[in-house]
């Protein structure tokens, strides 16, 4: 006869140590809970550290998505109050270049204008000396708050502040698969057959956990999310390109973000991936982006650079009213038992864009206190602006 499964009151279990899962923890931690984090490699290892270490102020997606770009700027402000020190030291603030005299340059600062983003105008000859961008494709300059972040100071930071909050975090631990008792998820069985009751699963693990994910691919199911697999590409070049971040928002976006001794260069272009684990490159792909550095730095000579090339993947769900061509997903908290087939006690969480930590965490963080119906008063105590956010 088999043993039932006993699990604590109110454990959750985290699974994935990068951004989301760890500032997840804290914000459940900050609410009286108990948490385990359990990350299949070393923290961050994943997403949060396969990315440009752009640190959105919103102003990209303003014109389009004004509630995503009102969302980046709040959440942009709370990462440099908490944690400046994760800035990019002696780099200034990001330079938006407009380079077609067709391209309407209202189109631009009224967005941003709307979103509440400070913006300031810079001469096309400081904008030139800042970013080495050809004087041909400079028409017009502005300066907004975008930065470039160390991804890697942010984790150590949140891990840090997870363990002063008593979060377990477990590494090179890895989620074989959900303990179940029918549609109820009862805790984890890692790949050493150890098992780890909890109260609530919260899958924070973006691709490296799309196995644990129920399958949703039974006909005459509905859902409400779909999940959808992003890749692209960039350059890491070094030495970097230039001191000041970039973005020229009417060449496809193209950008670079300068870090201590590279530059990582992309574009606005994802294309949709059916693996989430594929890294290939497409050939196209990073020939376009070849084709956008030189036509921005037509002097650039690779041959005194060392170049790159990598595609990175993101898992993120959108409402099916949001999939559509250049619309980027928000932070998403989906619950399971909501969700064709019905799962209790299992929460999956996209973060959007890494910039939007702060608000995944804070869904998150009422999602679970509304599922196991907590009365506890400390969960509206802790904010991440406020002084003593620790306590």
């Amino acid at each position: 006869m088999n043993t039932p499964i006993r699990r604590p009151p109110d454990r959750i279990v985290i699974v994935g140590g990068g951004i989301s899962g760890l500032s997840i923890a804290v914000r459940l931690s900050q609410s009286g809970l108990p948490v385990t984090v359990l990350e299949s490699g070393y923290l961050g290892d994943g997403a949060s550290s396969r990315n440009q270490g752009w640190l959105y102020s919103g102003a990209w997606f303003a014109p389009r998505q004004l509630s995503l770009a009102i969302a980046c700027y709040e959440s942009f402000k709370q990462t440099v109050h908490l944690c400046d020190e994760c800035l990019e030291p002696a780099t200034p603030s990001m330079i938006y270049l407009i380079s077609s005299p067709a391209t309407p340059v209202s189109y631009w600062t009224d967005a941003w204008g709307a979103a509440g983003i400070p913006y300031g105008g810079v001469s096309i000859e400081e904008a030139i000396a800042e970013t080495g961008v050809a004087g041909p494709v400079v028409r017009h300059a502005f300066r907004l708050p975008d930065r470039a972040i160390q991804t890697d100071v942010l984790l150590a930071f949140l891990t840090a502040k997870a363990e002063h909050q008593g979060v377990e975090i477990r590494t090179r631990t890895s989620v074989s698969r959900l303990m179940k008792v029918g549609d109820e998820v009862r805790g984890v069985v890692t790949s050493t057959d150890t098992e780890i009751p909890a109260r609530l699963v919260i899958l924070a693990a973006n691709v490296h956990g799309a196995d644990l994910w129920p399958s949703t691919t039974r006909a005459g199911y509905q859902t409400e999310f779909t999940r959808v697999c992003l890749k692209t590409h960039c350059l890491t070049v070094r030495p970097r390109v230039a001191n000041s971040p970039y973005c020229i928002v009417d060449l496809e976006g193209f950008n670079q973000v300068p870090h201590a001794d590279r530059s990582i260069l992309g574009s606005s272009r994802w294309l949709a991936a059916t693996d989430s684990r594929e890294r290939t490159l497409v050939p196209g792909e990073i020939d376009r982006l070849r084709r956008l550095l030189k036509s921005a730095h037509p002097q650039f000579d690779a041959t005194q650079h060392e170049i790159i090339e990598w595609a990175g993947c993101t898992m993120q769900a959108m409402h099916s009213h949001q999939v559509e061509p250049g619309v980027a997903p928000m932070p998403t908290v989906i619950d399971h038992e909501c969700e064709p087939p019905r799962v209790k006690n299992l929460l999956s969480v996209f973060p959007g864009r890494a910039t939007l930590w702060p608000q995944l965490a804070e869904l998150a963080r009422i999602a679970v206190m509304d599922k196991i119906q907590s009365k506890n008063p400390r969960s509206a105590e802790a904010s991440w602006v406020a002084a003593n956010w620790l306590n």
